[in-house]
């Protein structure tokens, strides 16, 4: 119960069992954003059915602002945000990883036409790729119109990022402590289960998809907030009562279901907008077609707050960690594998006897790392040694204290995030170091997934 006046004046009891947030006035720097000149002219078409100034003012993004594009499928709100944090502002556009698990297996199948199994429903995707002869469908990545988008010098605070959610349980690995994680259109895909486990494009390389732990995911969404900031969310709304089941087959979330796992992680509801209500969705038809049949779908939308005085959720280092943390690797060489140890025996800086699993079919794939103090990195291996004989790029933490890589180099990886649980010597963030028998202290592994190879020629500090 709560105070509120009538029209007259009069104090009133009133009564409401969820927050609801009247339109507010959509600030000019929202309605500059709406009008930039760069966006397409299809999305613009369908300003008038989505609403978008009405959902950025709910949403509480102002200039200067960290803002997480989760799921931004073809970029519609990506440019407006671009425009509306401005140049002290970014913008993480997150694109869950690929067409099919991983970077090469995707890029691999996009270049052999594998999927999907029909052109894209929206006119505008069709020649994406060119137009083909005799019918080849054309196979987008979800990457690929961001990557366009970051290409743009006046988006140059864009930052596109395609990532597997499912790591760790459930991963959002952005560099930064965002203002505002946005996603719309993209609940449902959460829960849509295992992605197509597409033709494998590496040999050796295991088509691992598996779906998408959504309160473990959550949680990490919680972390990578600033406190007080907002977790926006909107989708097509599916009948009360439907649960997850709608993911699949309808490409519709139920609002109800969104609240529960979201407060669950910690996040306070802090109201709803009706500004992407259709009247008439029966909400049993499946979500489909173009663009333009998709908008007249009914959509919620509902804005949770990490609150401000929650308790820290940031494991990235100081610089003072981070230098105790690299300073032992910066400049030197680091030999590892890709899996766990099997009885190695190491002479020489040589595996001489056991196996080191990995993507290799010898099952034996050395690598050279070097992590440099400007966040560079430059990852090389011997050709026949597994796939990828060169890889480049810059690193990060996440936070939830992971050291993650963004591919630069190869092409088909570009943007492409890589994190790893930090075991190195110095600092434990989040895991308990293994230390490796040989006496010197060095960790047996560096990164989950990564495993060191001791070898005496490379310096400690």
């Amino acid at each position: 119960m709560f105070l509120c006046r009538s029209a007259l004046g009069a104090a009133l009891l009133c009564a409401v069992s969820i927050p609801a947030i009247a339109a507010a006035a959509v600030p000019g720097y929202v309605k500059d954003a709406v009008a930039d000149r760069g966006r397409e002219p299809w999305q613009r078409d369908r300003d008038e059915a989505r609403h978008p100034a009405d959902v950025l003012t709910f949403a509480n993004i102002k200039p200067g602002m960290v803002v997480v594009d989760l799921i931004p499928g073809d970029g519609y709100y990506t440019r407006m945000l671009s425009a509306l944090v401005g140049a002290k502002g970014e913008v993480y556009a997150v694109v869950p990883d690929g067409g099919g698990p991983g970077a090469r297996g995707s890029r691999t199948n996009q270049r052999d036409g594998k999927a999907p199994a029909e052109n894209p429903k929206d006119f505008y995707l069709a020649c994406t790729l060119g137009c083909y002869p005799e019918g080849r469908p054309a196979y987008v990545l979800p990457i690929d119109a961001i990557l366009a988008i970051q290409n743009i010098d006046e988006y140059k605070n864009v930052t596109a990022m395609w990532e597997e959610l499912s790591a760790f349980g459930g991963d959002l690995s952005v560099p930064k402590q965002a203002d505002v994680v946005l996603t719309v259109d993209g609940y449902s895909q959460l829960h849509r289960g295992a992605p197509l486990a597409l033709v494998e494009g590496v040999p050796g390389r295991v088509n691992g998809a598996k779906g998408l732990d959504v309160p473990a995911f959550t949680k990490s969404v919680y972390a990578d907030l600033k406190p007080g900031g907002y977790y926006i969310v909107a989708d097509y709304a599916a009948a009360k009562g439907a649960g997850v089941g709608a993911a699949n087959s309808l490409h519709r979330s139920d609002a109800d279901v969104a609240k529960a796992e979201i407060t669950a992680a910690g996040f306070v509801f802090d109201g709803e907008s009706s500004a992407l209500a259709k009247s008439g969705d029966t909400h049993v038809s499946a979500v489909d077609g173009q663009a333009m049949e998709r908008d007249t779908a009914d959509q919620y939308l509902l804005r949770f707050k990490k609150p401000a005085n929650a308790p820290a959720t940031d494991k990235r280092p100081t610089p003072a960690q981070e230098h105790a943390i690299m300073d032992v690797y910066y400049g030197n060489t680091i030999f590892h594998g890709v899996s766990d140890p099997k009885g190695i025996v190491v002479k020489d800086g040589k595996v001489v006897s056991g196996v080191i699993a990995g993507i290799s079919p010898k099952g034996d794939r050395l690598r050279y790392s070097y992590f440099n103090a400007d966040h560079t990195y430059q990852e090389m291996g011997r050709v026949g040694e597994g796939p990828g004989p060169m890889q480049s790029g810059t690193w990060y933490w996440d936070a939830d204290g992971h050291n993650c890589e963004i591919h630069q180099y190869p092409i088909d990886e570009r943007q492409n995030i890589v994190c790893h649980v930090d075991e190195t010597p110095g600092r434990k963030i989040g895991v308990v170091e293994k230390q490796n028998p040989d006496g010197t202290g060095r960790p047996t592994e560096i990164v989950a997934g990564h495993v060191y190879v001791p070898n005496s020629t490379v310096p400690s500090k």
